[in-house]
């Protein structure tokens, strides 16, 4: 603890005014201190951290080499934990180097607590690095219990996909938070922030309330179990159907039959109604349709449902069934409805049995193809009459009267 209030007094100096320059040449009696003691400390100290996070990985490995789970989290934080332990193994190099040593006294001495400054931030980042590489072993736990009960696993999948993102996003906020609390103008003006969190919160709500909302939408989601990774879902307003890749903290991702990826806020998935077809099982019942002539064979169409599922492995063998359930003056409708182990798989079932009904029917039983049919009524014939018919009379032409005035002179 002695060793980090030393560090911590150094970066102190970063903040000297040119009155404390004063007091440091009025200090300059003594001998320097060098730089050779501040480098061996730091490097040896580097060193020999580096050394024991390398035999310490080693032996761990044989330890835990019955365990895939702490096999996995080891080759995980390898990597980051070498950089960890040498960033520390410096940083007390350095401060024992500087032990009981005045470094305001020092014409160094900025120098010095600039470089102590810089290594403890870069512990601090290596450390941070080696927990959020920590939690992605929780991947690693869904893969292993994913592979052992398959699907079953799809609730517990969901909540370690939000939870390892919510705890990596706490860890980068923590690992940000003490680097900036080294720095002494930064401790100074949290002591301001933390006495007026209450307006700075109220105003962050404010200002990213939709943010806000999807993520508690997608822990909501994650805890409720209302939508799991692998989920076969209906979104939007299109009739999209689609399978649940991912979900984070302000979102869902989508992928539907032709690999396109729908991003989907988890606001939606807390305030719209939307389906899930697989929130128990995933299995579905579909049917194919079939417009017939009243002269189709319907049990020798069952017969052949029969065969067509029994020839495939697309069925599950679990629900098949035959029926008319529909008729009109020209056809009736035959229903075929059958069951399949997923939506994807189902649908190519349906395809299968629709195509090979339609080739059956083509070559094998064409009267059962729906067809109209027309009846030529004649129409009856017209008795012949006897009476004779009268002639009809001509209008004589009307006479055009002469004018008056032509009378008077025909007269003269």
């Amino acid at each position: 603890m002695r060793l980090l209030m030393n560090l911590l007094l150094a970066s102190s100096l970063l903040d000297t005014t040119q009155s404390d320059k004063a007091s440091v040449s009025l200090a300059s009696a003594h001998e320097p201190l060098g730089m050779l003691s501040p480098t061996i400390g730091t490097l040896g100290g580097g060193l020999i951290a580096l050394i024991a996070a390398i035999v310490l990985a080693l032996i761990l490995k044989k330890v835990v080499r019955s365990s895939p789970l702490m096999t996995a989290l080891l080759t995980r934080v390898r990597r980051p934990s070498y950089w960890m332990f040498a960033f520390w193994g410096a940083v007390l190099g350095l401060a024992t180097s500087l032990w009981e040593v005045d470094l305001k006294a020092e014409s160094n001495g900025v120098f010095l607590a600039f470089f102590a400054h810089t290594l403890l931030i870069a512990s601090i980042i290596a450390t941070t690095w080696t927990f959020y590489a920590a939690l992605g072993v929780l991947e690693d736990a869904v893969r292993m219990r994913k592979k052992a009960d398959g699907t079953q696993s799809r609730r517990f999948e969901t909540q370690v996909q939000v939870l390892r993102r919510l705890s990596q996003a706490i860890v980068i906020l923590l690992g940000i938070s003490f680097v900036i609390l080294t720095f002494p103008g930064a401790r100074q003006a949290m002591g301001t922030m933390l006495a007026s969190a209450g307006v700075i919160s109220v105003i962050a709500g404010l200002a990213a309330q939709a943010t806000l909302k999807n993520v508690f939408a997608g822990i909501q989601l994650a805890f409720t179990d209302a939508v799991r990774v692998g989920d076969i879902v209906r979104v939007q307003e299109k009739d999209d159907i689609g399978v649940v890749e991912e979900i984070t903290l302000a979102y869902l991702v989508v992928r539907v039959w032709d690999e396109r990826r729908f991003v989907v806020p988890s606001n939606y998935f807390t305030t719209t109604i939307f389906e899930n077809w697989s929130r128990r099982t995933a299995r579905q019942v579909g049917t194919v349709e079939l417009h017939l002539d009243w002269n189709a064979p319907i049990d020798r169409i069952r017969q052949k449902v029969e065969d067509i599922l029994n020839n495939t492995d697309l069925w599950d063998g679990e629900k098949w069934a035959v029926q008319v359930t529909d008729s009109d003056k020209e056809s009736v409708v035959v229903r075929v409805a059958m069951s399949a182990e997923n939506s994807s798989t189902l649908w190519d079932l349906r395809c299968h049995v629709r195509e090979a009904l339609i080739s059956w029917i083509a070559s094998e039983e064409s009267s059962a193809r729906s067809m109209s049919r027309y009846v030529k009524h004649e129409a009856p014939a017209q008795p012949k009459t006897t009476a004779r018919k009268t002639p009809a009379r001509r209008k004589a032409p009307a006479r055009k009267k002469k004018d008056s005035s032509t009378n008077e002179q025909s007269d003269g």
